[in-house]
């Protein structure tokens, strides 16, 4: 006699198999979908083949520091319902990509305008661009990629090289005389900066020369009615590798202008890490050292300043002042930090001062202290002694230090030393695992924008422009007593990706 019990156990073994017999049914039924699916695209692609796309214009036209417009026009054997326009400046890793106004069909005509302000794409960057032609079956075409300079197309330019220096010029055998001189100056400039910093730049430099200051202007970032009808402009780093000259105003040597402005580029190029950054009092300073002999107002505000004891210190030098009448006893100063370092010293540890910084990995202070013995505090002081004056007085009390301190933790604080607290070493804090991995994602997500952004320093990207760092080389704004209120200045501009 037989008995059913509620409670009775399933045979294990019968339950084993039927979960095996499950497990291969799904796979098969996924197998048979995923084939099925294969087979209705390849009948699909075999009933309606990719689609010809016949280009019959592709174009880019310059509007110089307004915008660009991207324009195409092209025949399709197949309706395309979308378009893409990507384009990138210099760079080929950064690229922007953007969707353009479409007349879609067989028939297609998509245009772009990119807005551009000015100052925006340095002039002679190559801007490279090509299109994405989706069809009405989900097939991509790419047109070929084309690439143009960006310059002034109301110009007409003319170029002459000599090793890696370029000269854009506009004009004719008389310009082009004038140009052949501006490259043999850079070459000079380049061969004394090589000399003193221990590095030879590689990369082509382009110098765009200009007759008229109105059209130099456009290349640069605007800064202001007022500033610009007082200020004349007759250099500009304005890119890496690229500078722009005044060359038909007349005013200051050229030849200087050049050397200042190349050593811009020089330093630029001699840093191997893109975060490694020169504080201005070293950047401005070393350039007003490449022109020659200090004189003019600089000489005479450095004298006073000598004189009156009234000197801004190292660190306080790291950016430059806001006050216009103190930037041209800032560059003067600055010159005669870097003739400290160079003339008082062995000239070869400027040489490894520069090497320090371009590694990215010390601040400014544990370069000076490993190559001269100095932080910056110190250089200060033994400044001020070789100048004949007394060591700064230095307050004791933390709380009314004054910016003689060499205090790490500005702006010259290395990456990746941010100060931040670790929360884990918190006394009394307790953090849940998950809060540890969240904290962990954002530091990392943080670290990785950190270094995009770092490698992209130099690089312009229409979607997240840099600005340029301009500052004062020559005569400040306000006028000496009996000046015309109204008559320009004459104004070398150093512009630095910062």
């Amino acid at each position: 006699m037989s008995s059913f019990s509620r409670n009775a156990r399933p045979n294990p073994s019968v339950t084993s198999t039927n979960a095996i017999r499950s497990l291969i049914l799904i796979c098969a039924l996924l197998a048979f979908s995923s084939a099925r699916s294969e087979w209705r695209d390849v009948e699909s692609a075999s009933a309606a083949p990719a689609a010809a796309v016949d280009v019959i214009a592709d174009e880019l036209e310059i509007h110089f520091a307004e915008g660009m417009t991207f324009s195409l026009v092209a025949r399709s054997t197949r309706p395309i319902e979308r378009v893409v326009l990507r384009f990138s400046v210099d760079d080929p890793d950064i690229v922007d990509r953007r969707i353009p106004v479409l007349e879609n069909g067989n028939e297609v005509i998509a245009l772009h305008e990119e807005t551009l302000a000015r100052g925006q794409i340095p002039p002679t960057a190559e801007i490279t661009w090509w299109w994405s032609l989706h069809d009405d079956q989900g097939t991509v075409i790419e047109t070929e990629r084309i690439t143009e300079r960006y310059l002034d197309e109301s110009l007409e330019w003319r170029t002459v090289d000599d090793r890696n220096v370029r000269v854009w010029f506009e004009g004719d055998a008389e310009a082009e005389d004038a140009a052949l001189e501006t490259v043999s100056s850079a070459l000079e400039a380049i061969d004394w900066l090589s000399n003193v910093t221990g590095k030879r730049p590689e990369k082509m430099i382009e110098i765009v020369t200009f007759e008229e200051q109105e059209d130099l202007r456009r290349a640069l970032a605007a800064r202001g009615d007022v500033y610009e009808t007082r200020l004349r402009t007759l250099g500009a780093r304005v890119a890496p590798s690229v500078v722009v000259l005044d060359v038909g105003g007349g005013g200051r040597d050229l030849a200087a202008v050049i050397f200042h402005e190349l050593s811009h580029v020089v330093l630029g190029l001699h840093m191997d890490q893109p975060w490694a950054d020169l504080p201005a009092w070293l950047d401005e300073g070393f350039a007003m050292y490449a022109e020659g002999e200090l004189g003019g107002q600089e000489l005479s505000e450095l004298e006073e300043a000598l004189r009156q004891d009234d000197l801004m210190s190292v660190r306080s030098l790291s950016s430059f002042p806001g006050d216009a009448e103190r930037v041209t006893q800032a560059y003067g100063q600055s010159r005669d930090f870097v003739a400290f370092l160079i003339e008082e010293h062995d000239p070869g540890l400027f040489r490894e001062l520069l090497d320090a910084i371009a590694l990215g990995d010390v601040s400014v202070d544990e370069a000076l202290s490993n190559v001269y013995g100095y932080d910056r505090l110190s250089m200060y002081q033994a400044y001020r002694a070789a100048r004949g004056l007394e060591p700064a007085v230095v307050p004791t009390d933390e709380s009314q230090r004054s910016d003689l301190d060499a205090d790490a933790s500005d702006s010259s604080q290395t990456a990746g030393d941010s100060g931040a607290i670790d929360p884990v070493n918190v006394p009394g804090r307790e953090i849940a695992g998950g809060v540890l991995i969240g904290v962990g994602g954002l530091a990392f997500l943080f670290l990785v924008v950190f270094v995009v952004t770092a490698r992209s320093r130099g690089r312009r990207s229409i979607s997240d422009p840099t600005l340029m760092r301009e500052t004062m080389l020559s005569e400040t704004v306000a006028t000496n007593e009996g000046e015309p209120a109204n008559e320009p200045l004459e104004d070398d501009m150093a512009g630095t990706d910062d």
